[in-house]
């Protein structure tokens, strides 16, 4: 049954939501031209006229020994391969053709890891990071490496990108951080996916509080949106197939039946997570720029690329039997779901529909 709606409950829901920062603005200490990275297209552009094929890689590679803050964008500039979407589940075969080529080059991982470090201006690291999500994109083998060499002596990774993800957060965080928290979520959600050495090595490092904080402070849509992302798979128990989902209770590698149990219980995370959903679901008349399978990097504030990625870990948090699922049932996730499930765009309409099975929820006509 949906829940009943009334004037004076969306004010006091519109209320709530500023109140744990949803709908207020990202709080940023320079906040002018904040939905806009600064970039120097022309130089990107020159740059790639000059040479083909391996010579863009071994460009690449000196550029990031000699300069990284130059060498590290024009990596993400070779590696996007001209797509600027904000959510890519997949890559295009030019994509796909640029990482296998940067990967098979000597020592590109260590490379871009390296960047990272605390030496490494924040802006550097921020394209480092963008740079792990693109390298690992439809990737597990190299997402697995990646995430490997966080147990290295003196090699970055993972621990690197929560802590980012954890400054970002933090009040008064400027513009320059809260763009590379963005990034480190948005590759922390890449590494996390399918392989379970990451989700441990990620849980034990404090990925799990570091994306609830993400999710009650007041970043930007773009930053909730991927720490939600991430709490999909933090949430979510772990089995032995080869994308990480339920076969049987014997493969199950993962139990988060504890971390679910907690979560749950944390009123402002749900009423958040609730209040990112609710932001959706867009329409046919809604701006394409808007949805979130077509918005771009301009778009990292719009309140609307939100919806999915909340559904996503509603349905992960109730997934278990640990009575997670009832206390979401209770807050009339389900019927929420089900609205969103019938979105025209692609993301919202699948994450919505696959937290319904998670939740064992079904849609009357009515909600429909």
């Amino acid at each position: 049954m949906m829940r009943a709606s009334s004037q004076a409950g969306a004010m006091l829901t519109l209320l709530f939501l500023f109140t744990v920062g949803i709908l207020g603005p990202a709080r940023c200490a320079d906040e002018e031209g904040f939905e806009s990275e600064e970039v120097d297209k022309e130089d990107l552009e020159n740059w790639a006229k000059d040479g083909t094929g391996s010579n863009y890689v071994q460009k690449l590679v000196t550029d990031l020994e000699n300069n990284a803050e130059m060498g590290s964008k024009r990596l993400v500039y070779f590696l996007k391969s001209g797509d600027d979407r904000l959510v890519k589940m997949m890559v295009s075969e030019e994509a796909r053709g640029k990482q296998l080529q940067f990967l098979e080059a000597k020592d590109t991982i260590p490379l871009v890891l390296k960047m990272l470090g605390p030496h490494s201006p924040v802006h550097v690291k921020s394209k480092a990071a963008e740079a792990i999500k693109l390298l690992s994109l439809q990737n597990p083998r190299v997402g697995q490496m990646l995430g490997l060499h966080s147990w290295i002596p003196g090699m970055f990774g993972i621990r690197e990108l929560i802590l980012m993800i954890t400054e970002a957060s933090q009040q008064g965080a400027d513009k320059t951080t809260m763009v590379a928290g963005e990034h480190a979520l948005e590759a922390l959600w890449a590494l996390v996916q399918t392989s379970v050495d990451n989700l441990e090595l990620a849980k034990s490092e404090g990925a799990i509080a570091a994306c609830v904080d993400t999710i009650k402070s007041r970043a930007s849509p773009r930053g909730k949106m991927w720490a939600a992302a991430c709490l999909k798979s933090l949430f979510k128990d772990f089995y032995a197939t080869p994308d990480g989902s339920y076969a049987s209770a014997a493969r199950r590698t993962i139990d988060n039946t504890r971390v679910r149990t907690f979560a749950v219980k944390d009123t402002q995370l749900v009423e958040s997570l609730i209040g990112m959903a609710e932001l959706g679901r867009v329409t046919e008349t809604t701006p394409r720029s808007k949805w979130p399978s077509h918005a771009t990097a301009d778009e990292r504030g719009a309140p609307s690329i939100m919806a999915w990625a909340a559904a996503g870990a509603l349905g992960a948090l109730g997934s278990g039997e640990d009575g997670s699922r009832e206390l979401l049932q209770q807050r009339g996730v389900g019927a929420l779901l089900c609205t969103l499930g019938e979105s025209p765009d692609a993301l919202e309409a699948i994450e919505a529909k696959a937290a319904l099975q998670l939740l064992d929820e079904e849609c009357s006509k009515k909600e429909l």
